[in-house]
């Protein structure tokens, strides 16, 4: 029997790189969820509606019939379910281990990779781009390090295996 999917409608922004994340996986697996834009440089994540949506004001977020959810790990998991595709996402019941391994290296990328790479393209990107002053000399050699210094320890944890799901 094919399970049957409520229509769904993945919020997102293309300039966040979560959003960028899920957008592309919502293609890749085929999951065949509708887009809808949420500007964040209007303040759209603001509105009472999208508040609806996620209370947080945070994208990405998506919408599966009634119920509405956040956080990119959990709407990858969702995604990667609906399509039925194992490659990304291990079924949980078939690979119990494979799916919760993924599970625990999204996050901790999230928590050790994520912030110093934003912390190092909001200081070289956006704040020039927007007049504000950006980090220089030790500050600036102190972000280049951060990001340095969580790709070591990520390198370092997955050395010797073949992916994060395992062999």
């Amino acid at each position: 029997d094919e399970v049957q999917h409520p229509d769904a409608t993945l919020h997102a922004f293309v300039v966040s790189q979560p959003s960028r994340a899920v957008m592309w996986l919502n293609l890749a697996c085929g999951a065949g969820v509708s887009f809808n834009s949420v500007n964040l440089l209007k303040g759209e994540h603001k509105s009472a509606e999208f508040l609806k949506v996620n209370p947080r004001g945070q994208v990405p977020a998506i919408t599966v019939g009634d119920t509405s959810f956040g956080e990119s790990t959990a709407i990858a998991a969702y995604l990667t379910s609906r399509s039925g595709n194992d490659a990304a996402l291990p079924d949980a019941k078939k690979h119990p281990a494979g799916h919760a391994n993924v599970l625990y290296w999204s996050r901790w990328v999230q928590d050790n990779v994520r912030h110093p790479f934003v912390q190092y393209f909001i200081n070289t990107v956006f704040a020039p781009a927007l007049g504000k002053t950006v980090a220089e000399g030790d500050a600036l050699l102190e972000l280049i390090q951060g990001v340095k210094d969580a790709l070591t320890k990520w390198n370092t944890a997955l050395e010797g295996k073949e992916g994060v799901a395992g062999p």
